[in-house]
């Protein structure tokens, strides 16, 4: 198996570009049929993706928020070591 990796985009349309050199070397012919395999780096995503991970929804300060996660972290380790 001829394996390749090269960087591409997608066209207005919704298809998948693949660069003539990569045919090339591949010897692809016009209608060769291929199996894909994606990876799409997230950092160059753009759009709302609070459908998959929520917004954030707190008003405090950032200091008010770690000052909390000090207590509740400082009560379960006191917690934990009477415990023992």
């Amino acid at each position: 198996m001829k394996t390749v990796e090269c960087v591409t985009e997608l066209t207005p349309g919704g298809h998948i570009t693949l660069p003539r050199d990569v045919a090339a070397r591949l010897k692809l012919k016009k209608s060769a049929r291929v199996h894909l395999s994606l990876r799409f780096d997230e950092e160059t995503a753009i759009g709302d993706l609070t459908r998959f991970c929520g917004a954030w929804r707190d008003s405090r300060g950032a200091e008010e928020i770690i000052e909390e996660i000090r207590k509740d972290r400082n009560h379960s380790t006191r917690s934990e070591r009477a415990a023992f």
